[in-house]
């Protein structure tokens, strides 16, 4: 007997980045996903030929290495993650976003999806598993 994979059930879902951009997102789309969690990389290949249906998320995360975001910054602004973030754009609707994050093992950085302006960092005192979904609630814009 086969075992059909159904997305209806799915509430939370972690990713790799080159699965998902390659990914027919129309069953996703329909899905009751409220967190997603992308793992970056620094380069995508190719073009994505799939039919593309804009997720709506409560909760975004991009996982990242420790350096991917400078302490310095108040701004997303490095190329490869603007280029990144564009890409993700086409398949998820920002607008509906209410937490948007990039995560790695020593800190949480919790950016404006509109603005890609910082909101906070949180450092962190442990490392993160990879298959762990963190949410910091002491945002006062999350639900």
């Amino acid at each position: 007997m086969k075992t059909k994979f159904s997305s209806r059930n799915l509430k939370i879902l972690t990713i790799d980045a080159n699965v998902f951009l390659f990914l027919d997102t129309t069953d996703l789309a329909c899905s009751d996903i409220k967190v997603l969690k992308i793992r970056f990389v620094w380069l995508v290949e190719g073009k994505n030929k799939m039919r593309i249906k804009k997720i709506e998320l409560q909760e975004l995360f991009i996982e990242c290495e420790d350096n991917c975001i400078d302490p310095e910054w108040t701004l997303i602004k490095k190329i490869e993650l603007v280029t990144f973030i564009d890409l993700l754009a086409k398949r998820i609707n920002f607008s509906t976003l209410k937490y948007f994050a990039f995560i790695s093992n020593k800190e949480l950085v919790a950016v404006d999806p509109n603005t890609l302006m910082i909101v906070s960092r949180h450092q962190g005192t442990k490392t993160h598993h990879p298959s762990q979904t963190i949410t910091y609630k002491d945002n006062p814009n999350f639900e």
